[in-house]
């Protein structure tokens, strides 16, 4: 649920981690990282009006942490990288973009600050991430392909931002991941496996994002397999071999699931049309809009 990094509704916090830092840090990484203790400093911690949550002491679940990955066999230098990384997150979220006065349709940054300290965290040149907030890159096809330096506006720049923040934090939660597996990992054989499936996750916000999408997208595939093995399979057999049950009418989502997506040439899915959208040069949000009610107009789904 990555999203969370950079969009919380109200009343909800951003992930637990970036309280624990600004609450458990010594002076001196604070210091390093730039952070001080103003949570409200920072967009992707205040956004959402909530900062604080009641009978949960920030500072003493920071220690939880670390404790938690020394037990992980995580080293203090690599503790360290982890924290440096949530820091720049928080600065990267800070960066505002206004429109350029010097290149058409392009932007700039409101101040150089929130970028400086960031890119000095992540160890990489300012110019260069500077490039890769304000600009893309299109290249044409064929033996000879030229590739395009487009700028971005505002809001495009803000997207990029976002998305990068996003990535930032999917690698770090995904190495994490790997090294808490590795630690657990036995060298002696197991025939005992635990395994969880949590499908119950969809969710509806004020303001729903394509990766929300693909979220309940995802479970809503898991869910329609759940189904498919526990209630219609069992229930072949019990007719199969005339058991007397109470047949169960339970939800199907399988309309909603093909228009999202098919790949047939004659009714391609959404997500099928957002990609030949995005490849188009001038595409926009109402000629995406009219391209799926011209193709799903009369889905019942829809």
């Amino acid at each position: 649920e990555r999203s969370r990094v950079v969009l919380q509704s109200p009343g909800e916090r951003n992930f637990h981690v970036f309280y624990q830092l600004m609450s458990g840090l010594n002076d001196v990484d604070r210091q390093e990282f730039t952070l001080g203790k103003n949570l409200e400093a920072f967009r992707y911690l205040s956004m959402s009006g909530c900062t604080v949550v009641d009978d949960v002491d920030d500072q003493d679940k920071f220690v939880e942490l670390v404790t938690s990955m020394r037990t992980c066999a995580i080293e203090t230098g690599t503790q360290k990288n982890l924290f440096r990384t949530l820091a720049a997150l928080l600065h990267l979220g800070s960066i505002e973009f206004v429109s350029s006065a010097s290149e058409a349709d392009g932007c700039a940054l409101a101040s150089e600050r929130p970028l400086e300290v960031a890119a000095k965290l992540l160890g990489v040149s300012e110019a260069i991430a500077l490039e890769g907030l304000t600009h893309r890159t299109m290249s044409s096809g064929g033996r000879h392909a030229e590739t395009y330096r487009i700028p971005l506006k505002p809001q495009d720049a803000t997207y990029a931002r976002d998305t990068l923040c996003k990535w930032l934090y999917a690698m770090m939660f995904g190495w994490l991941v790997r090294q808490i597996n590795a630690c657990l990992l036995t060298q002696a054989q197991s025939r005992a496996t635990i395994s969880v499936l949590d499908i119950f996750g969809f969710e509806v916000f004020d303001v729903n994002s394509f990766e929300q999408l693909c979220i309940n997208f995802a479970n809503e595939k898991l869910q329609g397999h759940f189904n498919s093995c526990i209630f219609k399979q069992e229930q072949e057999i019990y007719i199969r071999e005339a058991i007397k049950w109470t047949p169960i009418d339970e939800p199907d989502n399988e309309e909603c699931i093909a228009m999202l997506e098919a790949r047939t040439p004659t009714c391609p899915g959404i997500f099928h049309i957002l990609d030949e959208q995005c490849r188009l040069a001038k595409a926009t949000d109402t000629l995406f809009t009219r391209k799926v009610y011209e193709v799903h107009s009369a889905n019942k789904a829809l």
